[in-house]
């Protein structure tokens, strides 16, 4: 396979590649925060969008992921939410990765949010650190974009903490809840947000859709 990984800041060879490679040989990744996308390549291969905002032929989502030697689990001793707030700037204190960690590795939830794009590793970095993602507007983010985040969990916590109070977590039966939900995220994280999975589901689409590409006949 001929991949070009971040196909909008480099497809140096292009040329060279589609009059030598067949396309369903061709991959394109396009991880960046803007939805715009280079619409005359899925024509020569398969393109994988991040932000993609809306169902588009020949257009495959795809997703930040993380290693999994980097889910290291909780370790409880500190607050409800970890003290970084991605909004507030003055809250990025950390200078190592190590404590970087921690600090959503002692919190039940760590705040995250849609920025220049919906998609960043903050999500994935809160949830090896078994910790719920705590993400503003995620109900307003397309069914399109990050397809294997557990969704629904990380909007029924951010809905326990919203209107239930700080205080249900407090209790047994908040932490059964959060519990619950915890486990169930970490095993999302762990089948389908490592990057073993996310290298796994690139080349099994490759292998599923090679047959309805098209072979180009010279260069668009």
């Amino acid at each position: 396979l001929i991949i070009f990984g971040s196909v909008q800041r480099c497809y140096e060879l292009l040329h060279d590649v589609m009059v030598s490679y067949s396309a369903s040989r061709i991959l394109f990744i396009d991880g960046e925060d803007n939805p715009l996308f280079l619409r005359e390549l899925p024509k020569y291969g398969l393109y994988f969008k991040r932000e993609l905002h809306t169902p588009q032929a020949g257009v495959f989502p795809i997703q930040f992921a993380i290693p999994e030697e980097k889910i290291i689990g909780a370790s409880r001793k500190g607050p409800l939410m970890a003290p970084l707030d991605p909004m507030d700037t003055s809250t990025y204190v950390y200078k190592d990765e190590q404590s970087y960690y921690n600090s959503y590795r002692s919190a039940l939830f760590g705040k995250t949010m849609k920025k220049a794009g919906w998609d960043c590793l903050r999500h994935y970095e809160i949830l090896a650190c078994g910790c719920l993602p705590y993400f503003e507007n995620l109900d307003f983010c397309p069914s399109t974009i990050m397809v294997n985040l557990p969704k629904d969990d990380l909007l029924f916590a951010k809905s326990l903490y919203d209107y239930k109070g700080v205080d249900l977590f407090h209790m047994p039966a908040g932490q059964e809840l959060w519990s619950d939900l915890m486990e169930r995220c970490d095993r999302i994280l762990r089948e389908k947000l490592t990057t073993v999975a996310l290298a796994k589901y690139v080349l099994d689409t490759a292998r599923l859709n090679a047959p309805t590409l098209v072979v180009p006949e010279g260069v668009y």
